[in-house]
């Protein structure tokens, strides 16, 4: 049952509007066995929300962000990277934080 505030809820001028609008058509196509959500507010204050998830699901969903959280990393400091693996590097790091970049990626 699809609740009435769902179907009038305008969150169309929200800055994730296309996201949810993604999120909510791979849900139909996917037809999932879990979901997790996870959001936090301007205050830092983090809400979690589970369906069908278990102690399993959840590590391997905790992996799967770590992994991302790595690949970004990686993606914004490949050249700083390079230059430490080919033994060019100085006593900066030069490091930058992935967040900058891939947060504004949805």
């Amino acid at each position: 049952m699809v609740r009435w505030w769902l179907l009038t809820a305008d969150f169309t001028d929200k800055s994730y509007a296309k996201w949810i609008e993604d999120t909510i058509q791979q849900l139909f196509e996917v037809d999932p066995t879990s979901i997790y959500v996870e959001m936090r507010d301007d205050k830092g204050q983090t809400y979690t929300c589970y369906w069908g998830v278990s102690r399993d699901d959840r590590a391997c969903m905790i992996g799967a962000m770590q992994d991302d959280d790595l690949l970004d990393f990686l993606a914004v400091n490949k050249d700083v990277v390079a230059e430490i693996l080919n033994g060019e590097e100085d006593d900066e790091d030069g490091l930058q934080d992935a967040d900058t970049e891939a947060d504004s990626e949805g």
